[in-house]
């Protein structure tokens, strides 16, 4: 059986965790797999959270292709917080 109560801070916890994931996801692939390409889409948003990790990558001379998306805002705040 699955509760279906939790708290504000539980599915906060829950939902902020992806913010930003994916730059260092890239950065674990690169250096994984110098010999491939690997490509990142994500927002811009969720890149200001771990922008830090691209220093990472040139420092090791890794070079995945990032496609930086301008959507405007966090999407994640869109569903925590809806606009009013």
């Amino acid at each position: 059986m699955i509760n279906a109560e939790i708290t504000v801070a539980e599915y906060l916890l829950h939902r902020l965790k992806e913010i930003g994931y994916t730059v260092g996801a890239t950065l674990g692939a690169a250096v994984a797999a110098k010999d491939r390409l690997v490509v990142l889409f994500m927002g811009d948003g969720a890149f200001q959270v771990t922008c830090q990790d691209v220093s990472t990558m040139i420092r090791y001379g890794l070079k995945p292709v990032i496609c930086l998306i301008n959507n405007d805002v966090y999407t994640i705040e869109r569903v925590i917080v809806p606009l009013q």
